[in-house]
């Protein structure tokens, strides 16, 4: 139950259309409490956690108009035999499985992919050359933060303001501050169509802060039998108060949004 270690949103994994397309699917799976999300991903034996970046989103250029796409499988139907063998193609190209993960950690592993920009794309995942996943795949939009209070007061609330092409079927606001030897943070449940959040500023002040940031995760889900991809996006600022703070990547900003937000444990991060 690996996956089950990375929700609460990863974070963490814990993180519900008119979200991701107008369906039949657009009910199911707005969910607005960890509880509710929770229940959902353990009905199911295969999660497939799809990670997704812009061009804003990674430390190299791939272009303008492509996406970085990265599937992580997670089994939680009982024990996977270590000779098991797994394959995964997105849009019908095969993507690298890493042996050595699985004959090392029994880690599912597998490589990730530039795509073109879209909001749906077909996957497949078979486990001894049987289906468990085949399905297009709704994809979550890229949001982008419009509004970000770089020098806040401590005595109003932190507004976030961001844009998004689409709605999700989840949408979380992540916010955290640091000092020292003490960290706060807080997440929250928003409508999908919500474009601001306010989040209470008592709730995360501290004495001699360091940094703080605020993050917003959007979540699209697709079910097939007992198998599901949640795909993820993320957004995030972050800055320092007073002394100098390394601003995290996004890889790293995604680490700690899922793993404080739902106690997500990352594997190997596979932008570095």
């Amino acid at each position: 139950m690996k996956y089950l270690t990375y929700i609460l949103i990863l974070a963490t994994t814990l993180v519900m259309v008119a979200s991701c397309g107008k369906d039949e699917e657009i009910g199911p799976y707005q969910f607005s409490t960890d509880i509710d999300m929770q229940e959902f991903m353990e009905s199911h034996d295969w999660a497939l956690m799809a990670l997704s970046f812009d061009n804003s989103g990674v430390d190299w250029d791939i272009g303008d108009n492509n996406m970085l796409l990265w599937i992580d499988p997670e089994y939680q139907g009982g024990e996977l035999d270590p000779n098991d063998t797994f394959s995964l193609s997105i849009n019908g190209i095969d993507i690298h499985f890493n042996q050595e993960h699985w004959e090392d950690y029994g880690w599912v592993y597998f490589d990730h992919v530039v795509l073109p920009i879209a909001s749906k794309v077909d996957v497949l995942f078979k486990r001894n050359n049987s289906v468990i996943f085949d399905k297009k795949v709704k994809l979550s939009a890229f949001p982008k933060i419009t509004s970000f209070p770089g020098v806040p007061n401590w005595n109003d609330d932190l507004i976030l303001k961001w844009s998004l092409s689409r709605d999700s079927h989840v949408q979380m606001v992540y916010a955290d501050t640091y000092s020292a030897d003490e960290h706060n943070s807080v997440y929250y449940y928003t409508n999908p169509s919500a474009r601001l959040y306010a989040v209470p500023v008592n709730v995360l002040f501290m004495f001699h802060m360091t940094s703080y940031g605020m993050s917003l995760m959007e979540l699209c889900f697709t079910e097939y039998n007992s198998a599901f991809v949640v795909s993820m996006t993320v957004a995030g600022k972050r800055i320092p108060i007073d002394r100098e703070d390394e601003t995290p990547t996004s890889g790293n900003l995604i680490d700690r949004l899922l793993k404080k937000a739902w106690n997500y444990s990352p594997q190997p991060n596979p932008l570095y």
